[in-house]
């Protein structure tokens, strides 16, 4: 089940909208146990890794000769011994030479470990963004970038889709690409996609725009695109980043009535992680042949599999481990891991389904209701 037609409507065109810098929101409600005679008891102590050497990475020689900026953002593990291990490239602006200059330079960082009850432990979630940007570059975009990107957004807008699909597909082979050409890329390419109906490259392409050039944005521009961001995540089931995004919305943002639906929205959207229903989200196995999620319950299987996936990766934030995956196959995760993201491996262009079901103690505590 979709839970966008619950949410309440969120539209910045019928808003008053101001703008000046606001740290993160926080509710100022104080909590406390609902019970003062009940007894709790510590399970565990738990110090985070911290960064010891992390080495820049080398700036790929043909890439700066050509004045290609780009940038990657990493997952890893902090092993016991304080190494990096199992990196993995998440999300990238697509230049195989930043992603291997990204993964040279983390697999020398070294960490003091994390430490639970007095022992080193893995540290499974871990993620990085790395940029690979030249001196010089103030986030302008040549006018001849800027004026085929107008071209491409006319004829999207004139349905002349066949035409913009060429041209975009040109675009990509413009010699200097600075992060602000990424951006306007990934925007042409979310405008396509939204025409076409394509709500996860829509969604990717509008994170990536955002990624590229965050540092020369506007209140304005950001708002916007978070808000779309927002949306789609919750269109595509993606719950546990439509909460982290509604937080970006919360830091960018003092305009109360506008916060005051966003606050409303995410509650509805935690009690519906909370209710008996099955969260649905349909996967593809994308051009690096992964597709990655962050949970937000406990217990998931996966199903439906159209293809071929060989390997499952649930990396939590003190344990991770690896299956083989078949379909209509089960996990339930003990709460002790913590929060938890999967790492689904296969074919390219294999299509599954990710169901997140409501745990026992779930189904348990909505009965009494």
């Amino acid at each position: 089940m979709s839970l966008i037609k619950a949410l309440l409507p969120l539209s910045l065109s019928a808003m008053t909208l101001s703008f000046p810098s606001f740290a993160s929101l926080a509710d100022t409600k104080q909590v406390s146990g609902s019970n003062p005679s009940a007894k709790v008891k510590q399970i565990a102590t738990i110090t985070d890794a911290v960064a010891q050497k992390r080495h820049e990475p080398r700036y790929p020689a043909k890439e700066a000769k050509s004045g290609r900026e780009g940038w990657t953002i990493l997952s890893y593990v902090i092993e016991t011994d304080g190494s990096v291990s199992n990196i993995l490239v998440e999300e990238s602006s697509g230049r195989r030479s930043f992603d291997k200059a990204a993964i040279r330079a983390a697999k020398k960082w070294r960490y003091q470990p994390a430490i639970e009850n007095g022992k080193p432990v893995q540290q499974c979630q871990n993620r990085v963004k790395i940029d690979f940007s030249l001196q010089g570059a103030n986030g302008s975009v040549s006018r001849k970038f800027f004026q085929q990107y107008k071209d491409i957004q006319a004829l999207i807008e004139q349905d002349e889709l066949a035409r913009a699909k060429a041209k975009i597909d040109q675009l990509k082979t413009f010699k200097q690409w600075r992060l602000s050409e990424e951006m306007y890329y990934s925007l042409v390419r979310a405008s396509y996609a939204r025409k076409t109906g394509d709500k996860p490259q829509e969604l990717a392409s509008l994170k990536r725009a955002l990624e590229a050039n965050s540092k020369h944005l506007t209140p304005e521009f950001r708002l916007s695109t978070l808000q779309q961001i927002y949306n789609l995540n919750l269109e595509l089931n993606r719950l546990h980043d439509a909460l982290a995004t509604y937080e970006k919305i919360a830091s960018t943002t003092r305009d109360k009535s506008l916060l005051k639906l966003f606050r409303e929205n995410r509650d509805i959207v935690k009690d519906f992680i909370d209710g008996e229903q099955d969260i649905v989200l349909n996967g593809t196995i994308g051009e690096r042949n992964t597709w990655n999620h962050t949970l937000v319950r406990k217990a998931f299987s996966l199903a439906n599999i159209q293809g071929s996936l060989n390997k499952l990766d649930v990396r939590c934030a003190n344990k991770r481990h690896v299956f083989t995956v078949e379909n209509n196959t089960s996990w339930a995760i003990p709460e002790s891991w913590q929060r938890c993201s999967i790492y689904v491996y296969g074919e390219r262009n294999t299509q599954f389904q990710l169901i997140e079901h409501p745990t026992p103690q779930t189904l348990a505590a909505v009965a009494k209701k």
